[in-house]
């Protein structure tokens, strides 16, 4: 093999290492908090025992990009905002932080509140604003995906603070209904974009060998549009989570299959 390959092969972008590192390691420290719950589940309950790791994940992917490309990320900060630096590795560490108590289920209360408020407000002074002037949709994709992660965040905060009473109980109801609203509006998307490939760019479609490939995206339209409305109502919640198992192995099914076969060389 020649040197400049070996260097090709062997080089990495210190942002993409320092992502894959964080993640990586959340991963292992995760896993070890984790332990406990996963020896006392049973069957698919042991993935349930993970949901707060599968969360953090990208919490820390996302901070360490943050901390790496700051000087980078600092564009994004509203022009009217002093130390626009300073907040870009402000925001690196609060993700940093807050993966580690979500990810190992300590003080989730105040982490899953405190960052669910931070998406907020990212939405309301630079997703929003930029959606409502320039329009497109990639950035209203934007906006309503940093929602569902704020909601999500809520749950979680709302789980850990009982649940049954407020104000977890509120923050669990608001999640429930921002997250019902994200896949609702991406179930739209499907619909009004059948071959659409989940992923950036959205004009990305699903490649050529996948057999009635407008099927396999309409179905998730109605699915998800049920679901969801179920979920936004107490009764029903139970028919909704059901049919949120299954059509999530199969969505995981399909997903697995679709990228053995791009390793395979596959293409549209």
């Amino acid at each position: 093999m020649q040197p400049t390959l070996l260097a090709a092969f062997f080089e990495f972008s210190r942002t993409a290492f320092s992502m894959s590192a964080a993640v990586l390691a959340l991963l292992l420290i995760g896993l070890l908090a984790a332990k406990n719950d996963m020896a006392q589940a049973r069957g698919l309950d042991k993935i349930v025992a993970l949901t707060n790791l599968c969360f953090a994940i990208p919490l820390a992917a996302f901070g360490a990009e943050h901390l790496s490309g700051a000087k980078f990320l600092m564009d994004l900060v509203p022009s009217y905002m002093p130390w626009r630096l300073f907040w870009a590795y402000f925001v690196g560490f609060a993700l940093i932080f807050a993966s580690l108590s979500i990810g190992t289920k300590t003080q989730v209360r105040w982490s899953g509140l405190l960052f669910g408020i931070m998406m907020f407000l990212f939405v309301a002074m630079i997703h929003f604003p930029g959606a409502v002037t320039s329009g497109g949709r990639i950035l209203w994709t934007i906006v309503i995906r940093e929602m569902s992660f704020g909601g999500g965040s809520w749950v979680l905060a709302g789980i850990a603070m009982g649940g049954s009473r407020a104000p977890g109980k509120n923050l669990i109801a608001v999640g429930r209904v921002l997250i019902a609203i994200a896949v609702i509006f991406f179930g739209v998307q499907h619909f009004l974009h059948p071959l659409g490939l989940p992923g950036v760019p959205l004009e990305k479609q699903m490649p050529r060998w996948i057999p009635a490939r407008p099927f396999v995206d309409l179905y998730h339209f109605p699915s998800a549009v049920q679901r969801r409305c179920a979920e936004l109502s107490d009764y029903g919640r139970q028919e909704a989570a059901g049919s949120n198992r299954i059509t999530s192995r199969r969505s995981v099914q399909y997903r697995c299959v679709l990228m053995n076969r791009e390793k395979l060389g596959c293409h549209m």
